[in-house]
């Protein structure tokens, strides 16, 4: 979860609509790269680089570097390009890709709800370009506790780049050997091995008709969802009983705030096994699922079951835990 807290303004001037938002790369924590040249374009062919020149492991989906540079307030972006090197495969890619302009336009404007702030209505503020092996990339828009997908690419090969044009004196096969050496030992055999996984960082993007129910908690504040795909959602109180089936990916981690009988604010995190809840999701494929959050007993921490159509399907294996919000 994003804890950095900022409010991004947008300005509106002759009908252009601008908004407070900056990119930032992010890449596999097992299977790096490297940007060597990358901008995101907005408004009449204006650009804004994207952060290069160093070793992307940060995670999928997870906040990268950032270098402030440009004006503030821009237009919604509408193109992108981006060059590359996965260090896994020792191979570089290049990608010019065609934003939906019109839908990161109204997701700035409509913004997203955050009763942490005192006035105003905070919207996203990083434009996120993940990169993966085989030229897989992501694009999400981010604000606190909130990433939506708004993009999704597949760039092409670049045969024999010349690194010593850009790191004259700098042995890049080296230097590849170097980052490879700290990755696990699991990734290392991998690659070694040719069996890179590509095609997994698309598959965690399919959705289902799904609906996180907190329903059962008697005592239900507010909650955070981290799904598979990366995408995050905050649901309160009062939302809960408003929320239908979305197409959704299946969720990661749940971050649930509940209170006690003695009115104690808790917090209870829950981290789902992500292959074993994709096969159940792939398993109920076409039906509408339910993820319900349950309380069995008095101040016992809510326990999530799987149904569909009203019947209990799994009980998913879970890692949780449970703290007092004033610890």
């Amino acid at each position: 979860m994003i804890t950095l807290i900022t409010l991004a303004t947008s300005a509106c001037k002759e009908g252009v609509k601008k908004y407070d938002w900056i990119p930032t790369e992010c890449a596999p924590s097992d299977y790096p790269a490297q940007i060597y040249s990358g901008f995101v374009y907005y408004g009449n062919g204006k650009s804004i680089y994207i952060p290069d020149g160093r070793a992307i492991d940060y995670g999928w989906g997870e906040m990268g570097s950032v270098n402030v540079a440009g004006p503030d307030l821009k237009e919604a972006p509408d193109r992108i390009t981006v060059n590359w090197i996965s260090y896994a495969e020792n191979q570089s890619y290049s990608g010019d890709f065609k934003l939906n302009r019109a839908r990161i336009d109204s997701l700035f404007l409509a913004g997203y709800r955050d009763d942490s702030y005192n006035s105003g209505k905070p919207t996203y503020h990083w434009l996120k370009i993940g990169l993966a092996p085989g030229g897989f990339v992501v694009v999400w828009l981010t604000g606190i506790n909130t990433q939506i997908e708004v993009g999704h690419f597949t760039a092409h090969k670049v045969a024999d780049f010349d690194w010593t044009r850009l790191y004259p004196g700098i042995d890049m096969q080296a230097h590849r050997k170097m980052v490879l050496t700290r990755l696990s030992s699991d990734t290392q055999k991998a690659i070694s091995e040719s069996n890179i996984p590509f095609g997994y960082w698309n598959r965690l993007r399919k959705r289902y008709p799904l609906k996180i129910d907190f329903s059962e908690i008697p005592d239900f504040l507010e909650a955070s969802i981290d799904y598979i795909n990366k995408e995050q959602q905050h649901i309160y109180k009062d939302e809960n009983d408003k929320i239908g089936f979305e197409p959704l990916a299946p969720p990661a981690h749940i971050y649930v705030e509940w209170l006690d009988h003695l009115q104690q604010r808790l917090a209870t995190e829950i981290w789902f096994d992500a292959s074993e809840l994709m096969t159940l999701f792939g398993q109920c494929a076409g039906q509408q699922i339910t993820v319900k959050l349950e309380v069995s007993e008095t101040d016992k921490p809510p326990v999530p079951t799987l149904n569909v159509a009203g019947h209990l399907v799994a009980t998913p294996k879970i890692k949780n835990k449970t703290y007092n919000k004033r610890d």
